[in-house]
């Protein structure tokens, strides 16, 4: 499940644009949107069972892993800032 969410997360850093606010927004969303995966695959490969621990468990992983990376990314923006915010 975490490598789920950490490739999920790495997709949306590589689609998005150049622009840093929409990177953060499309990365953080694409991580979320991976809940209903989890829980697609858990019903069908685990079925007749109570299934709804597993979207439970991914919860738990996934607003640990976006708050790490929001915070790192304000933090490496107010560090570095660019030539527009200077």
């Amino acid at each position: 499940m975490f490598s789920l969410l950490v490739i999920s997360m790495l997709v949306g850093w590589f689609i998005s644009g150049p622009d840093s606010e929409s990177r953060r927004v499309l990365v953080t969303s694409t991580g979320m949107r991976s809940v209903i995966v989890v829980l697609y695959v858990a019903h069908y490969c685990f079925p007749g069972t109570n299934i709804y621990m597993v979207p439970i468990v991914y919860l738990s992983l996934m607003v640990p892993t976006n708050l790490l990376f929001h915070l790192a990314f304000e933090g490496w923006h107010k560090l570095r800032p660019t030539s527009a915010q200077a």
